[in-house]
């Protein structure tokens, strides 16, 4: 809940729901007349707020792309590998493209 008082102002407002995102108790308490107990004091320090929360999960799934799309690149050049070994020994690109069940047109692009 929000108590805007006798002289609101804007400004006040978004501080203070600023420092809510951060975390921030001593910004906080700037603006309120809560009674903050000693333990709670002594978490500040380890508290995170919203934005950190934003940030950790961006991370994460961020770094969840980037393990697909790494993932995805071995796959096509250890297939590009494949491709070029089966060439060297001779195989066209009919049999190739039949034996990793992909089309002739993926197998031409990988070929040398």
């Amino acid at each position: 809940m929000i108590r805007r008082g006798n002289d609101p102002s804007d400004e006040q407002i978004l501080d203070y729901l600023n420092n809510l995102m951060k975390a921030d108790l001593a910004g906080i308490r700037t603006y309120s007349n809560v009674e903050w107990p000693e333990n709670l004091k002594e978490e500040e320090s380890y508290m995170s707020g919203f934005a950190d929360s934003l940030l950790r999960k961006t991370r994460t799934e961020s770094e969840a792309r980037g393990e697909a799309r790494g993932k995805a690149e071995g796959k096509t050049e250890e297939m590009q590998a494949n491709i070029r070994s089966m060439q060297k020994n001779g195989l066209s690109a009919e049999t190739i493209a039949q034996y990793l069940n992909k089309s002739i047109d993926v197998v031409r692009s990988f070929m040398l």
